[in-house]
């Protein structure tokens, strides 16, 4: 939520990411994004209200791009501008509202499963945008095209968290205007944005994934560099497989290489002149 300071942009602005209604379909796996049993493509979406939030305006979707998830979305206004920041994954070639972000179904790669997610080989997945509004009056308001501000794209399912098991994207997206003094000619207003970025994590294997128990193990390429050393089968005579595994067979250690890059999830930044 955000409002002009100087009086310049009337109003109360908010910005959120929502499912677009019209690409809700059913879902071909468990994976669900819009509902159970349905999925759909997230856009970002912003709302006015100029009688102190009574009523607010239909929404307006910042960029309808047909392409990528978009998500967790910032928003500031300054000087009679607004810009709004967000991430989303368009330029992903495997692309799908059938996919989470980073995800590729394939099926047959494992003779466990007759199909499986794996993570897209392509580094180029998920990106940061900004997109500046155009024009605003008591009628309704548009934005102007969007544009990439991150220079490289990144992976954001990485299994970093967790014991290496969980992928954790933080909503660290931010965007905060400030005017520029006079004498510099640049123009009046500049903008700082910022992002969660995964693009110096380092890639490994997870080797409690990739041992048989009993189904071969496989690699599904979310995992992260780390170190484990396997503590081997427990003492003789627990092998019976009428023992759970978890008793038969003692467990990996932890990671012993945190600072290896497996763990490099930053903070990346751009700024802009906003005309």
């Amino acid at each position: 939520v955000t409002s002009d300071p100087t009086g310049q942009l009337p109003g109360v602005w908010l910005v959120y990411n929502e499912i677009r209604p019209r690409s809700i379909e059913p879902s071909v796996t468990s994976y669900s994004s819009a509902g159970s049993g349905r999925v759909g493509q997230s856009l970002t979406y912003v709302i006015r209200s100029i009688d102190d939030g009574q009523t607010w305006s239909n929404p307006v979707a910042v960029d309808p791009n047909l392409r990528g998830h978009q998500f967790f979305p910032d928003i500031d206004a300054l000087s009679g501008r607004l810009g709004v920041v967000w991430q989303d994954n368009r330029t992903d070639p495997f692309y799908s509202v059938q996919f989470p972000i980073g995800n590729v179904l394939i099926p047959g790669l494992n003779r466990a499963f007759s199909s499986a997610y794996f993570a897209t080989p392509y580094g180029n997945i998920v990106n940061s945008f900004f997109a500046g509004l155009t024009s605003a009056n008591t009628m309704g308001f548009t934005f102007g095209t969007s544009e990439k501000v991150s220079t490289k794209g990144h992976q954001s399912q990485y299994e970093m968290f967790g014991s290496r098991q969980t992928p954790f994207h933080g909503d660290y997206n931010w965007i905060q205007m400030a005017t520029l003094p006079p004498e510099l000619n640049l123009g009046t207003v500049y903008a700082y944005m910022t992002w969660t970025d995964n693009r110096d994590v380092v890639p490994g294997v997870d080797p409690r994934e990739t041992q048989s128990d009993p189904n071969p193990g496989f690699i599904d390429g979310f995992d992260v560099q780390q170190c484990r050393t396997d503590l081997g089968t427990v003492a003789q005579g627990l092998g019976s497989a009428d023992i759970p595994l978890a008793r038969r067979d003692a467990p990996f250690t932890g990671d012993t290489c945190g600072n290896a890059g497996g763990l490099d999830q930053n903070i990346y930044g751009a700024g802009k002149l906003i005309p």
